[in-house]
């Protein structure tokens, strides 16, 4: 199960949010919606989401003020919004993706998907290996792959689409 939350008021455009969910990715626990940017923050909190989907209008005030009261926010956020006005914040505050009421269908899933598409690129990246464990690498090569011994590169020099591997016993591999 996957955590989300979503800051804003249902009745206030976000009900294709929520169907769209709960049609689309039936395993995503959701949290909210949270009206208010107090009670928002208690969950966050209490359950650090994965995604949070914020609505810049709440019943409280400003939605922003939920990331501003962060001071780590580990998770991405999709900006609901009822106009483009806020975007310049929204990218200050760096955000996955922004969306304008009423919500299109279209953009509504496109930015679903680079929801998931991020918890799945986190998942792996968290199962690689350390890099202290790592011993060779493997680049592409004329005829091939070739695999590369950590401990025998010197340097490294690029030069546009090209890199020089520089390797013990002056050997030099063009990348």
């Amino acid at each position: 199960m996957s955590q989300f939350t979503i800051v804003g008021k249902e009745d206030n455009g976000l009900k294709p949010l929520l169907e769209t969910i709960a049609r689309t990715y039936p395993d995503w626990e959701i949290s909210g919606p949270f009206p208010e940017s107090r009670h928002a923050l208690e969950s966050i909190h209490r359950h650090p989401p994965k995604a949070l989907f914020l609505d810049t209008d709440l019943e409280d005030g400003y939605g922003f003020r939920v990331l501003d009261a962060l001071e780590h926010a580990d998770f991405e956020v999709v900006v609901i919004s009822e106009s483009t006005n806020m975007a310049v914040e929204a990218i200050r505050h760096g955000v996955l993706d922004y969306l304008v009421k009423p919500l299109d269908q279209t953009e509504l899933e496109l930015a679903l998907l680079k929801v998931a598409g991020h918890m799945v690129s986190d998942h792996i990246r968290y199962m690689k290996p350390p890099m202290d464990t790592v011993k060779k690498l493997t680049v592409p090569a004329s005829d091939g792959l070739l695999l590369i011994s950590v401990d025998e590169i010197i340097r490294l020099e690029s030069e546009r689409n090209y890199t020089d591997f520089y390797l013990t016993g002056n050997r030099k591999v063009v990348v």
